[in-house]
């Protein structure tokens, strides 16, 4: 971990609803802290592009709003972590959303001699996630992410790379935000509850602008380094 970032958690679980922007806070403390980027939502994503079985069946649950059940998630997943060097620090994306997975969770850490040492939850209302995924976009050629309010394209609604016209993701329909928001406030409560009950979780407001989001991120991992001092 980079001198500026030292005695913050080495292991951290990220949560929050659609729309917190919880990835542009991950992509922030990746680049101060070095944490290695870990999320399903892209394993999924990828394995769909390879068209693998387990992508294929992956997709045919989150392209509909619907969570891929317990037991696929972690068969990819025990896959997928090969790749990520397990003497960085990590931070995760959503890795766990429902109660059966933080078992699964914690058995997966400790085949890499690990345990979770922190839970930052992205606190956002119902009202303002719906807007903001409403307003997500990203390009189809390169990939890039945008979002018309918070970070926008220079002209339109085309990348500013390539001038490729600029999509929505398949899952930000009106619909399947709404079954995710569903999801995400029935599973993923008793997950919080129960890093709550462990002394894990930290709360950030997700509702201010990004720059004060960040801001208060940092403060609440600068209060858990004074805390595990």
């Amino acid at each position: 971990m980079k001198a500026t970032c030292s005695g913050y958690p080495r292991t951290v679980l990220v949560l929050g609803p659609s729309g917190s922007g919880k990835d542009t806070q991950i992509d922030k403390l990746a680049a101060l802290c070095g944490y290695e980027k870990i999320g399903t939502g892209d394993m999924f994503r990828r394995e769909y592009e390879k068209k693998t079985p387990e992508g294929i069946e992956a997709y045919s649950y989150w392209s509909k709003g619907v969570w891929v059940p317990d037991e696929l998630v972690y068969s990819i997943f025990s896959i997928w972590m090969k790749q990520y060097d397990p003497e960085k620090p990590w931070i995760f994306s959503q890795v766990v959303r429902a109660p059966g997975q933080v078992g699964l969770f914690d058995d997966l850490l400790k085949t890499y001699g690990r345990s979770l040492d922190a839970v930052v939850l992205f606190a956002l209302s119902e009202e303002a996630a719906i807007e903001r995924m409403s307003l997500r976009r990203h390009c189809p050629k390169c990939g890039r992410e945008y979002h018309l309010k918070y970070v926008p394209p220079k002209k339109g609604e085309v990348c500013d790379d390539d001038g490729e016209d600029l999509v929505s993701r398949d899952d930000d329909t009106p619909d399947s935000i709404r079954q995710r928001l569903r999801e995400f406030n029935g599973k993923t409560r008793p997950v919080i509850d129960a890093y709550t009950a462990r002394g894990l979780l930290v709360e950030v407001d997700a509702s201010p602008p990004i720059e004060m989001v960040w801001q208060g991120t940092r403060k609440a991992l600068d209060t858990w380094r004074e805390e595990h001092s």
